[in-house]
């Protein structure tokens, strides 16, 4: 949450740096924002609550944000924001869960050695697995000043955002 703030913040400095204004922002269309909600708020439920058949609660509410990316394309950013939604899309498409590497795990602090076998994440993560598919595209990214692990597809969107 703390990056998705930066990066807003980052935006918002470029965009005025570079000449933009606040003005336009009232008049660009917004397409299915109920779609973005769903996206947004649907997953922080599911994983509160740890509903049954979370994993799949969460694929719903990220293709309804895949959804609202396409329907936004005239959005500047947007396309960006699609292909990284994507890319943390296909791997838990793959493999039913998005594949955490254990080694980031511990390089973020999150976890010791000792720690990994025991170690329970929140859906739809899980550890990464002999046989999943596109790790490359999973959580293996340790970014320790957030302990967090963040996947590719986590920085293509956050700069689309």
């Amino acid at each position: 949450m703390l990056l998705t703030v930066i990066a807003v913040a980052v935006g918002l400095l470029l965009g005025r740096l570079s000449g933009g204004g606040f003005d336009r922002l009232g008049s660009t269309p917004i397409r299915f924002p109920f779609l973005m909600a769903i996206g947004l708020i649907v997953p922080a439920l599911a994983e509160r609550f740890d509903w049954p058949a979370t994993n799949f609660i969460i694929v719903v509410a990220l293709l309804a944000v895949v959804a609202f990316a396409g329907a936004n394309m005239h959005m500047v950013g947007m396309g960006v924001v699609l292909v990284g939604i994507t890319m943390n899309l296909a791997p838990i498409l793959a493999n039913g869960a998005m594949p955490v590497d254990p080694e980031a795990l511990t390089s973020a602090g999150l976890a010791s050695a000792e720690q990994l076998p025991t170690i329970e994440l929140t859906a739809p993560r899980r550890l990464e697995q002999p046989g999943d598919k596109l790790t490359f595209l999973g959580d293996i990214i340790p970014l320790g000043i957030t302990d967090q692990v963040l996947s590719f597809g986590d920085l293509v969107l956050l700069f689309g955002i």
